[in-house]
């Protein structure tokens, strides 16, 4: 354990203590190049970071590298309580800004517009011509301006000043139901309506039959890829499904088969726009957690070996390098979130905290991994953050991360 969250990495036992045998090169030596007899110990800290190594009864478990010593930052801090809440967004704007809204609405707690600078939040209260309430999504614009698209279909934009919410505008479109939307860098919507699954290319009016696209299926999400190109995933009672293409009229390929429709999907693309779906998965005899991905046309899946947990929230990014950052919400036991991600190979998680649900994460131009999430108990939205694992016993604790 660290801290209250857990760390796992599934190639050991969770919590398994390791003993650190040090290579040759991390044994001091004397003088001579002989192996040290012991009168150099205190003096010898071959990486210099202010740490013997265990060799010469320290604490350091590999003197090779200033990077890795007990304290290094392998763990994240605890969390940071944005605000109270019901409602809330993520967004990077096109110069890498982290940004997150959130509010109660009018009459209540204020809507809040926050700026992580890298160690703090700066926030600014702001009053909007809308009621805000779930669902919504804040979005950047290639020219950054900042949109909010909210549960009633109110669009709120501010594209003319460089002072975020100096002058907010608002449209509403004819939207009933909507429950999932990603907007591309010219400030079109792409939305997913309904109790099943139907696909919104425009929701300016007049909306046509054209603009519409019924998907046999339900629990879907939506993603862009890098220049506009829509992915939606969604399941039937017996598989998971890959629309993909538009703007307007999406083809349809099947992931996966899975033999009970759980409620968990996330989809994301990478910058090559290949497509990457996370899900709850079922073989009839046990549910388990798979990730799939779609290479030169053919998707491939295979188990994540992370613990189910039956969610019903997901988020998902993939960064620079192609590797998956997922935040999801299960209710097994109870409710709780979890971050996992393949960052070092194999999948590894951490959890958040418990009582807590819907969450989002965002991977930061510095390549640092934010979660924010809501906690049930006291209505509060909740920041961790912290570098991806490395695979690494970075603190010499004994687990790596």
């Amino acid at each position: 354990m660290k801290g209250t969250a857990q760390f796992c990495v599934f190639a050991c036992a969770c919590g398994a203590q390791s003993t650190v045998t040090p290579t040759d090169a991390q044994v001091p030596t004397d003088d001579d190049g002989a192996p040290d007899d012991g009168g150099d110990c205190v003096t010898t800290d071959p990486d210099g970071d202010g740490h013997l190594p265990v060799a010469c009864g320290g604490d350091d478990c590999d003197d090779l590298d200033p990077g890795v010593l007990p304290g290094a930052a392998d763990e994240w801090p605890a969390s940071t309580v944005l605000g109270d809440m019901n409602c809330f967004s993520l967004a990077l704007s096109p110069s890498g800004e982290f940004v997150a809204a959130y509010g109660w609405g009018p009459g209540l707690d204020p809507f809040t517009i926050a700026t992580w600078d890298g160690n703090a939040w700066r926030r600014e209260e702001h009053d909007i011509p809308s009621t805000f309430r779930p669902p919504c999504l804040l979005s950047f614009d290639a020219s950054g301006g900042l949109h909010l698209l909210q549960e009633s279909g109110d669009h709120v934009y501010d594209t003319t000043s460089d002072v975020i919410g100096d002058d907010w505008q608002l449209e509403t479109f004819d939207l009933f139901n909507w429950f999932d939307a990603a907007m591309d860098g010219q400030g079109r919507y792409r939305i997913l309506l309904g109790a099943g699954v139907t696909y919104l290319s425009d929701p300016k009016d007049p909306i046509g039959d054209e603009d519409l696209q019924d998907l046999p299926g339900f629990r879907g999400a939506i993603a862009l890829g890098p220049a506009g190109q829509v992915h939606v995933a969604y399941r039937d009672s017996s598989e998971i499904w890959h629309a993909f293409g538009g703007p307007q009229h999406l083809e349809v390929e099947s992931i996966d088969v899975s033999i009970y429709g759980h409620d968990g999907v996330a989809i994301a693309a990478d910058s090559s726009d290949q497509p990457r779906v996370f899900y709850e998965d079922d073989d009839g005899s046990s549910n388990f957690i798979s990730f799939a991905e779609r290479n030169a046309g053919r998707w491939t899946s295979e188990p994540t070996g992370l613990p189910d947990v039956n969610f019903f929230d997901a988020s998902m990014v993939i960064d620079p390098d192609g590797k998956a950052h997922v935040c999801y919400a299960g209710h097994v036991p109870d409710e709780f979130t979890n971050y996992a991600t393949n960052a070092s190979g194999p999948w590894t998680f951490r959890s958040l905290m418990a009582e807590s649900g819907a969450c989002e994460v965002i991977v930061d131009s510095t390549g640092e991994v934010h979660v924010v999430y809501e906690r049930y108990s006291d209505n509060t939205l909740r920041h961790e953050h912290g570098r991806p694992p490395n695979g690494r016993d970075d603190d010499c604790d004994g687990q790596a991360w």
